[in-house]
């Protein structure tokens, strides 16, 4: 069984505030970090007055130390209880995603970080993710479940996509994918519903609609080479 475990990091939440405010082209932008979350006008005056990633990281650290000393209470309270609902949740789960990809789960530990923003990084190969810790237990449900469903689809399907399409080709299937989560009997877990990005609508239609041709004979790697097709056909992603 897999070993979970459920704590607060300041630096990993740091960082989540750093890689929010900086983004990829690593140009500064307040209100991609405000997109996120719940962050405070000091903090935004901070940022803006500094000099460097380093600085502006050094402002997250000090605002965060005070969040951490005035919660933490609340965050042991919310990584015990998040941890006793989870462990209620996860074997069913874990089968539901086996039957689903017909591959086993073998995974030893899966690290849960909490962050005070919306943003919820993941890493597959270090097999760590985040969870919004303001946003209450039936979000952070439905986080663990969405990662975990996306690991085992990097684990299981990544390399075979790659042959076949570019990064952001699959990463189109990956997030459509969710379409399953907002259906049984994912949804017996998962009470958040998550209705997908609207660019991708057509593709998470197509593959509900094929699921549901034959649900009681589905197989995940028919479905998945018809989804490649219809990624390579679909106008609306390659805008």
């Amino acid at each position: 069984m897999i070993e979970f475990n459920i704590s607060y990091d300041i630096e990993k939440d740091a960082d989540n505030y750093l890689n929010t405010l900086y983004g990829k082209c690593q140009d500064r932008s307040i209100n991609g970090l405000l997109k996120y979350g719940f962050v405070s006008p000091f903090l935004v005056k901070e940022i803006e007055k500094s000099q460097s990633k380093e600085d502006s990281k050094n402002q997250i650290l000090k605002e965060l130390n005070k969040w951490q000393n005035k919660n933490q209470i609340a965050t042991q309270l919310n990584k015990d209880i998040l941890f006793r609902l989870w462990d209620d949740k996860k074997e069913t789960y874990i089968k539901m995603m086996e039957k689903f990809y017909n591959k086993s789960i073998n995974w030893s530990k899966i690290d849960i970080f909490f962050t005070t923003l919306t943003k919820c990084p993941s890493n597959f190969k270090g097999k760590w993710f985040m969870v919004p810790i303001r946003l209450g237990f039936e979000r952070q449900i439905a986080e663990i479940c969405h990662k975990l469903f996306f690991f085992s689809f990097f684990e299981n399907y990544y390399s075979y996509c790659e042959k076949k399409l570019d990064a952001k080709e699959i990463n189109h299937i990956r997030r459509s994918l969710t379409v399953f989560l907002d259906n049984k009997p994912f949804s017996d877990i998962i009470s958040v519903y998550d209705g997908g990005y609207q660019e991708e609508r057509e593709l998470r239609n197509f593959l509900w609609n094929e699921y549901s041709k034959n649900p009681d004979n589905f197989n995940f790697q028919d479905l998945l080479d018809k989804a490649i097709e219809q990624v390579k056909l679909d106008e609306n992603l390659k805008k």
